[in-house]
C-alpha cells in the first residue's frame, strides 16, 4: 500500500475530486487532502510574518510525520508562499514530489515530476506525427471538445453576485465601448511566473520580454489611440505596486469579480500570460499574443514571438489589421490529445462524472507508478478519515453542498433585479 498526500486549490472540483480519491483508494492507497491556502489562513498573524510561516511549517511538518506518505503531489509550484514551504519539508524526508495543475480543457489536470509546468515537455515538439486512425481521433475528440467551449465559455474561476452588478457598472460607467483600440492583458499569478522573486528560470520560459508586468503595461500603454485593459489573475490577492504604478487614462484594471468573457469579447486583441484562457480567446476568434509559452502555443493559433521588439510590433500591427485565425486543425489535435494524455475529473462535453471510471483511475494511479491491486479485493477504509480532517479543517464540504445552492438561487434574482434596471 502507498500513502500519497495530496493538495489542491480549486474549489469548483473538489466534489470530483473527493469521489475521485475514494475510488481510488479501492485500488490499494491512501490517499490525505490538506488544502494549502486554508492552512495558510488558519495561521495568518499579519504582525509577525515569521510566526505565520513557522506554524504553517510545524503543522504541515504534523501531517507529514503522522501520515507518512511515500508520494506528496502539490498542486501549483515550489515559487509560492506554502508550496515552497511543502516542498522542502517533503524534500528534507525524501518524499517522492509530483506537481498538479489545471489544463485549459475543464475538469482536467496533469501530473508531473517537474515543477516548472513538465507538462509542456511532453508536446511541445509535438508535430501531430500519430497515426491516422489516432489522428483522426484527437481531432474529432478535440472539436468536439472546442465547440463545447465556444457555447459556454469557461469562466475558469468561481465568480460571485458581484460579478454581475461589477460588470453592468463598468460597462456602463468605464465606458468599455468606445471608440478606441483595446488591449486586453490577461494576468499571470505573479507568484507562479516568479515574478516576485528576481530573475529565474522559469520567467525567461514564461514571461520572457519584460523585466515585470508594470514595465510591460506602460510599454503598450504608449501605442496611439490604444486603451491597455488588464485583468488580475484570480490567484492575486496582494497586487504588486508594479502592477499599478503608472497611472494613465488608457490604463484600466479589472479585478476578480469581472467576468473575464465580457472582456475578450468587448476588446480588439488579448495578450496571454499563461492562462487557460487562452482557449476562449481562441473560441471567441480574438487575436491572441503569448508573453511568453502558453498552454496552446503549440496549436499554432496565436502568436509567439522571438523578443521583446517583435512582441511591440506584432501587438501593432494586429491592433491595426484585426487579424483573425482560422486553421484550427493543430489545435483540435492538441486538445484531444491532452484529454488523453492526462486525468478528467469529469467529461467535459456530457458533464458525466469519471470518478468512478476504471480508465482514469488506472491512469492515474500508472501515473504515480504504483501497484494496482484488484479494487474487488480491497475494502475502501481511509475516505471518512480525510473528510472528517478536511471538515474539521476547512469547513467547505457544507459550503459546497448548501451554500453552493444558495448562491445559484441568489445569483438568479440578483441577474433578473439588473437585468430590469439596465
Amino acid at each position: 500500500m502507498t500513502k500519497v498526500i495530496i493538495t489542491h486549490t480549486t474549489g469548483e472540483n473538489y466534489k470530483y475530486l473527493f469521489k475521485f480519491l475514494d475510488n481510488a483508494e479501492k485500488y490499494g492507497h491512501e490517499f490525505l487532502f490538506i488544502h494549502l491556502n486554508t492552512e495558510c489562513k488558519i495561521f495568518n498573524n499579519k504582525k509577525k510574518k515569521f510566526n505565520k510561516k513557522n506554524n504553517l511549517k510545524t503543522n504541515l511538518n504534523s501531517y507529514l510525520n503522522n501520515f507518512q506518505p511515500s508520494i506528496a503531489i502539490i498542486f501549483g509550484n515550489i515559487n509560492e508562499f506554502q508550496n515552497k514551504i511543502f516542498y522542502d519539508l517533503c524534500y528534507q524526508k525524501k518524499i517522492k514530489i509530483l506537481f498538479s495543475e489545471n489544463l485549459p480543457i475543464p475538469g482536467t489536470f496533469f501530473i508531473v515530476d517537474n515543477w516548472e509546468y513538465g507538462f509542456l515537455d511532453s508536446f511541445k515538439n509535438l508535430k501531430y506525427n500519430f497515426l491516422k486512425a489516432q489522428k483522426n481521433q484527437y481531432y474529432e475528440r478535440g472539436k468536439r471538445i472546442f465547440k463545447q467551449v465556444q457555447k459556454e465559455l469557461p469562466k475558469r474561476h468561481n465568480i460571485g453576485i458581484k460579478s454581475w452588478i461589477t460588470k453592468t457598472f463598468q460597462i456602463k460607467y468605464n465606458n468599455l465601448e468606445n471608440k478606441n483600440k483595446k488591449l486586453l492583458i490577461l494576468g499571470p499569478d505573479s507568484t507562479h511566473l516568479g515574478l516576485n522573486t528576481g530573475k529565474n528560470k522559469f520567467k525567461k520560459t514564461f514571461f520572457p520580454y519584460f523585466e515585470n508586468l508594470g514595465e510591460m503595461i506602460n510599454q503598450l500603454s504608449k501605442i496611439n489611440n490604444t486603451e491597455v485593459w488588464f485583468k488580475f489573475h484570480p490567484a492575486d490577492l496582494e497586487i504588486p505596486e508594479y502592477y499599478t504604478r503608472y497611472n494613465k487614462t488608457n490604463i484600466k484594471y479589472f479585478k476578480n469579480d469581472v467576468d473575464p468573457n465580457i472582456l475578450i469579447k468587448n476588446c480588439d486583441v488579448v495578450i496571454s500570460c499563461l492562462s487557460k484562457l487562452e482557449i476562449n480567446i481562441m473560441a471567441l476568434n480574438k487575436p491572441l499574443i503569448y508573453a511568453g509559452k502558453g498552454f496552446l502555443t503549440n496549436s499554432g493559433v496565436g502568436y509567439y514571438c522571438k523578443n521583446k521588439d517583435e512582441f511591440i510590433n506584432k501587438t501593432k500591427y494586429l491592433l491595426d489589421k484585426k487579424v483573425k485565425s482560422k486553421k484550427y486543425d493543430n489545435l483540435f489535435i492538441l486538445l484531444g490529445w491532452m484529454e488523453n494524455q492526462y486525468i478528467n475529473l469529469y467529461d467535459y462535453i456530457s458533464k458525466r462524472q469519471n470518478t468512478n471510471n476504471e480508465y482514469q483511475l488506472v491512469k492515474f494511479l500508472k501515473i504515480l507508478q504504483v501497484d494496482i491491486v484488484n479494487k474487488h479485493n480491497f475494502k475502501n477504509s481511509f475516505s471518512k478519515t480525510r473528510r472528517d480532517l478536511y471538515v474539521k479543517k476547512n469547513k467547505l464540504i457544507f459550503e459546497l453542498n448548501l451554500t453552493g445552492k444558495i448562491r445559484k438561487i441568489i445569483n438568479k434574482i440578483t441577474i433578473k433585479f439588473f437585468q430590469k434596471l439596465f
